[in-house]
């Protein structure tokens, strides 16, 4: 009889949400009513947590009353919606979506950085062209993109630049854009 001396290893992953997990999971995926019960009750049932409970939301219409808190009619979904509040991110954001190449879509991103607040660009091209080491075509082909963005008329030179992009972009023509 052979006996034979053996050692395994075994490598066991295991995802375990604790109690405090579990709990922001479920208050993640309450409605408002829902969450505002069960601070209610949840200050009710223990004596450390004081009885007026000052709710964040109720400048956005959740109305409280002494004993029972309810949702106004005048409630703004929209309130909690973040709102962005950088363009140039907005405008290098839909710079990607446009599926642009690379030097191309550097000299895109580089222009728009060039803006001023304004959303013209008042920097030379040729001189762009030089600090991206590329030719200048590929920098009018970024300028042409970024032009054909929104909001109508940003990447002009000038107020006038400005005005016969949004022209264009509605299809009317006028002597000053051929």
């Amino acid at each position: 009889m052979k006996y034979k001396i053996a050692q395994n290893q075994r490598i066991l992953l295991k995802l375990a949400l604790t109690p405090q997990m579990r709990q922001s999971i479920a208050l993640l995926g309450m409605a408002t009513k829902d969450l505002l019960e069960y601070v209610d009750t949840a200050v009710a049932a223990n004596p450390f947590l004081k009885k007026e409970v000052q709710y964040k939301g109720t400048e956005r219409g959740i109305k409280a009353s002494k004993n029972k808190r309810e949702l106004s009619d005048e409630y703004d979904y929209r309130a909690n919606i973040p709102q962005e509040e950088n363009q140039r991110l907005a405008l290098i954001s839909q710079v990607r979506m446009l599926g642009l190449e690379g030097k191309i879509l550097e000299a895109a991103e580089y222009l728009i950085y060039e803006m001023n607040d304004n959303g013209y660009i008042e920097a030379d091209l040729k001189e762009a062209a030089e600090a991206l080491s590329t030719d200048l075509g590929k920098v009018e082909k970024a300028l042409e993109a970024i032009q054909k963005m929104d909001p109508p008329g940003i990447g002009a030179g000038d107020v006038r630049e400005c005005l016969q992009l949004q022209l264009k972009r509605q299809g009317k023509r006028t002597r000053w854009n051929t």
